[in-house]
Order: C-alpha cells, then structure tokens, then sequence
C-alpha cells in the first residue's frame, strides 16, 4: 500500500513542481502559494456533495508543492478529539468573527487573490496560526459535509510568514514542522488571550495536551551520589537497538519504549557534583508527568559515517490500551492510551518520498486514510501493517469514539 502512495505522488509532485515553476511568472513564490484553480475546484467539490456529502473529519487537503509533511500532520491534529473541539469552539471566543463555513473555504482557497501585485504582506490575521487553523478545522469538519478536498491555501501562507524556514516547495521532516508549529501556535494563542483550564486546573494553552516531563536521575558509580534533571517534552523519540541480530526483524513499540528506559552507561565523562571529578555514572530516564496527547517519533534515521539512511524495520503496536505504567512515576494516574492517529513515509530517503496518515474518524468510528487529496476507508490491518514515523496516543480516559 505504501508503495502504490509512493508511485502515486511520485506523478502528483511531478505536475505541482511544473504547476509553481508556471505560477512564478504572476505571483512572488518565495512569499506565497498561488492556486490558480481553486475556484472551478471547489465549485465542482461543492456540487458534488450536494448529491453525496462526506462525514465531517474525512476532507482531504491539496499538495501545494511538497506539502505533505504539513497536511499528515494536521489530519492527525484534527483528529485529536480535545484539541479538534477546542478549535471548532473557538468562535464562541472574543476576537474570532462569525462566518459561515462556505464564507471560510473561499478564504481558505482563495486568499492569494486578495494579495496585491506588489506583494503586500499578510496582515495579522492572515498570519494568525491560531485563526488559520480554526478556520480550515471548521471547514474539514463541516457538519453539512460539503468538501472532500480543499486546498488549505491561507494556511499554508501563514505558515510561510510565521515558519520561514519551511518556505518554498522543499520536503520537510513532519515531526520537525509539527514542533515548530505547536511552538509558534503555543505563542500565537498566548498573545490572543486563548487559554483553557486543563484537567489539574491549570490556566495554560491547548498546545499544553501535548506536553509532558522526563526526569533524568544520573547515579555516580564511586560515591553513588543520585543528580535528578526534569525537563519538558512535545515528543518522545524512540530508538532501534543497533545490537539486533536480524534488522529486517519486526520490533515491538514496547520494547523501543524499554530501550528508551534503560539506564545507559556514561564512562568517566559525568562531572560529579559530590566527587568533584569526571566519573563513569548510570543515566536513568523516567516519564515523570505523563501528557493528555504522547507522539511516539520513530527514529528512522541512522548514520553511517557521513551518510543518513533509512531505516525500513516494521514496529509492533497496539491500537488501544498502551499501557506507559512501567515507564512513568510510580505515582502516575490515568496510564493506558489509545491510538487516534499515524504519519507515515513512503520512500527510502527522508529527503523525497512521501508523507500520509492513518486517523481513527470519530464520527464513523473506523479508520481513514490521507494522502493530502486522496480519502479512502482503512482497515485496522492497514494502520497495523504500515511504516509509521509518528504515533499519536491519547489517555483513554479522553478517548471517545
């Protein structure tokens, strides 16, 4: 399956790379996304579904140029039951005007025509992550189910005036573009005043779902003084064992979740506050506050020298009930998540190929398939099947379907 994503967009690329070399010659690309037929697009998607409409949640997003990386992420944000509803309730909040969703996914679409010439640069508004994505949640989770697909234009344009570095029709990293937009929409709802109380009561932003601690405890192994470290995380980065005697053998999620527990050697390299002096010493990494939302990031990627390959090992994992209860605190509550949705890579470098996803939609209760346009039911066998880079588990208690 993932090589018939990988042949298909291999075709669809092809055109968009031609598509925005031709757009070039009418629109200043190095600041914005032109899509010149977006308005016979979406006419025809309108009518459509006007004879079939789609559950709310299975919209596809266009490719604009290598833009996969972004819309695999979104589709995974969407479908991430509390930061979804916390968006779609935004129009209840001060600073967001009332419009329909027919009036937002022309915006959406269309954004680029409202630009001069001269390229006139976005306003705060159209530079706000924060509207941006409310505007394209309320879109793809229209209850009037109008839009299989919609090219997330303006989005993508905010993302370019708030992320320069991601500019341009070069492929990204997603874990990479997902940290840096949750930063940047972190402190975009924090100037705007957009918070929400969490389940201990704290006054913080819906970003916050994703955010947890790890405790480091480091043990010298002369005086056996223990130096305990607490630092956040968006993300938990597991690791192969490099020492697996079959490397095309599948491996587990739980035991990549130990390899990232066990307590790693450091020889003679730990400045040792009791001993005053370079000692060997014992790292111990614990998950000290689990989050609401854990993305697992598989580490595909290993070094030979000066070389990056891919690593194409499958991963075993559980689609409900993770139990994290043996790599958190001993004290922590509520430690069994399930899984709401994957990013997937096609394709042997991290520099080409392409990026879709797996999300469990809530209002059908099965699984669904992204890639960028392209909406098709999946199987639990297929998420199970797939190459994932990225896994997105929620605590079961705010698991709802």
């Amino acid at each position: 399956m993932a090589d018939n994503h990988f042949r298909n967009q291999v075709l669809t690329k092809l055109f968009h790379s031609w598509k925005n070399f031709a757009d070039q010659n009418s629109v200043k690309s190095s600041q914005f996304i032109s899509d010149s037929d977006s308005a016979k697009a979406l006419s025809l998607d309108g009518n459509a579904k006007k004879k079939n409409r789609i559950t709310p949640g299975q919209t596809g997003l266009r490719n604009l140029g290598n833009t996969c990386f972004v819309n695999s992420c979104l589709q995974c944000l969407s479908h991430t039951q509390p930061f979804r509803r916390y968006f779609l309730s935004m129009q209840e909040r001060k600073g967001i005007q009332h419009r329909s969703e027919m009036d937002i996914a022309k915006e959406i679409t269309f954004s680029i025509r409202k630009r001069k010439a001269d390229g006139t640069p976005l306003d705060e508004q159209e530079q706000s992550l924060a509207v941006n994505t409310f505007n394209l949640f309320k879109v793809m989770w229209a209850a009037n189910g109008n839009w299989p697909v919609i090219s997330p234009s303006a989005f993508i344009n905010s993302i370019w005036a708030t992320l320069p570095e991601f500019r341009g029709y070069l492929q990204h990293d997603a874990l990479e573009f997902l940290c840096n937009f949750l930063e940047k929409l972190d402190l975009d709802l924090r100037n705007k005043g957009f918070f929400f109380r969490t389940r201990t009561g704290q006054k913080q932003t819906v970003v916050s779902l994703f955010e947890g601690k790890v405790t480091s405890q480091v043990t010298c192994e002369r005086c056996k003084n223990r130096s305990n470290r607490e630092q956040p995380f968006s993300f938990v980065t597991l690791n192969f064992d490099p020492d697996t005697p079959d490397p095309n053998a599948p491996v587990s999620l739980l035991d990549c979740l130990t390899n990232f527990s066990n307590p790693e050697k450091l020889e003679d390299n730990y400045q040792c506050d009791k001993c005053k002096g370079l000692q060997s010493a014992t790292k111990k990494v614990t998950i000290s506050e689990l989050p609401d939302v854990i993305v697992l990031h598989v580490n595909r990627i290993r070094w030979k020298g000066i070389n990056k390959h891919k690593i194409q090992t499958k991963v075993d994992f559980p689609l409900r009930d993770l139990d994290l209860a043996a790599f958190a605190s001993p004290n922590s509550k509520d430690t069994k998540y399930s899984l709401c949705g994957v990013v997937n890579h096609s394709g042997r470098h991290f520099g080409g190929g392409h990026y879709f996803s797996y999300c469990l939609n809530t209002e059908s209760s099965g699984w669904v398939s992204f890639s960028d346009g392209l909406v098709t039911p999946a199987t639990e066998q297929d998420v199970l099947d797939s190459q994932v880079y990225l896994l997105f588990y929620m605590r079961n208690p705010l698991f709802k379907v």
